[in-house]
């Protein structure tokens, strides 16, 4: 049973006990809004601060600490959550019991180095570091953009949104890398760490007592109240009286079909279940009403799927197709919508969604970190839903529910990247 302390304001410690792992997790989270103006530094943050702080100021002093505490792994990041993004810091570790050694102390204190005490010069970031993570940042975003698939999904997304903090692209933008320097970079940072919600998580098998108690001691003076909490996103409602239709030509040999529909459901009520069956059976997995019929039977397409996001209340589909496949596509996309509605789907469609979700949601027990994310999924929408809750809500889902959800579905945004010859 996962257990929460309030260590300061929007300072946070969790403890998350499990005794099937031979591993603890611990993971430091700071949660930012997502704004067009400083994006960009935002991505690049985590980059920077992984390549040195002052007590390991190089990626190699870094790596060797961490390998000394019997090969502690670590993995610092972003990660889009709705309308916000999350900085995490994680690091999973032998637990004590079996190394003869409790190294959590030790991982703490690293830990603690590298998101409060980065290495700095003349009152901002080590330059060189800046520098190279820029040239970085560049290639990783035009990878993306090479990425047809994924470049067409974010395009859909920024077409939906516009300005709005979904329709930012959370990992920053090539035009705005020229102006950032160390000193701009590490003003943004601090602004980000002095202000921003922080959510500690500690996983596995541990003293909770104990734990906090440590945690408290380490980051001493770290602890201290932050005036912005976590971001609560807006759930996505239609704001025109017809889709938008976007088409954008590229020499591609295989045109891709986004589509993004507004689904009237918020991340905590009973709603969102029926919502979670829906999308299986229209296009969660390789059993639902897209897969089998556009894909297989009919072959129109080289992929199709569905999936929500819970957070922002939205639903997409994506397709790869052939350039003169688009209008069948299409049609066969919203004739299996428009079946749904209907009702028009079996109890073995049913039995195969719920085992879907259960089999997928019962794997996330297999795993630290996957755990680790639900909950702090969870927390971030203001529930405290363990998994095995989760599972009995989806198990109690009936017919009726999938149908009364499926006819909230609402196209609002269909983006076509069209496949030309150049």
């Amino acid at each position: 049973m996962m257990t929460k302390q309030v260590l300061a304001e929007n300072f946070n410690f969790y403890s998350l006990p499990s005794s099937k792992f031979k591993t603890n997790l611990l993971s430091v989270y700071v949660h930012v809004p997502i704004e067009r103006d400083s994006v960009t530094k935002l991505a690049l943050i985590p980059s920077v601060l992984e390549r040195g702080c002052a007590k390991y100021p190089t990626l190699a002093d870094l790596c060797k600490a961490f390998d000394e505490l019997y090969g502690a792994e670590y993995n610092f990041g972003l990660r889009r959550k709705g309308d916000g993004a999350t900085l995490y810091f994680t690091s999973e570790f032998a637990n004590a019991k079996y190394v003869g050694e409790d190294v959590t102390g030790q991982i703490m204190e690293i830990l603690r180095q590298v998101v409060f005490n980065p290495r700095v010069e003349n009152g901002g970031f080590f330059t060189d570091y800046v520098e190279q993570e820029k040239e970085n940042q560049a290639r990783f975003i035009e990878g993306i953009i090479n990425d047809k698939r994924e470049y067409a999904g974010h395009r859909c997304k920024e077409i939906m949104f516009g300005e709005d903090s979904y329709g930012i692209n959370e990992n920053g933008y090539i035009a705005d890398l020229p102006a950032i320097d160390g000193a701009n970079l590490y003003a943004a940072y601090r602004e980000i760490i002095e202000n921003c919600q922080i959510d500690v998580f500690f996983s596995g098998e541990f003293d909770e007592t104990a734990a906090v108690e440590q945690f408290k001691s380490v980051f001493a003076s770290e602890i201290a109240p932050r005036c912005n909490c976590a971001v609560k996103t807006e759930i996505a409602v239609a704001k025109n009286a017809e889709p938008k239709f976007v088409t954008e030509d590229m020499d591609v040999n295989q045109s891709k079909l986004n589509m993004a529909f507004t689904c009237e459901c918020c991340p905590t009520v009973w709603e969102y279940f029926p919502l979670m069956m829906f999308n299986a059976i229209f296009g969660g997995g390789t059993f639902s009403k897209l897969f089998m019929n556009v894909r297989e039977r009919l072959s129109l397409c080289y992929y199709v799927g569905s999936r929500v996001d819970r957070l922002k209340g939205i639903m997409t589909v994506s397709s790869g197709i052939a350039p003169d496949k688009f209008e069948e596509t299409k049609t066969e996309i919203f004739h299996w919508l428009t079946e749904m509605q209907a009702g028009n789907f079996d109890d073995e469609e049913i039995h195969a969604a719920k085992k879907y979700i259960t089999n997928g949601l019962e794997s996330m027990k297999d795993s630290l970190a996957v755990m680790e994310d639900y909950t702090l999924a969870q927390s971030l929408v203001g529930q405290e839903l363990s998994i095995d809750e989760f599972i009995e809500n989806i198990n109690k889902v009936t017919k009726d529910e999938i149908v009364t959800a499926a006819r909230k579905v609402k196209l609002d945004t269909m983006f076509l990247l069209n496949g030309v010859e150049a």
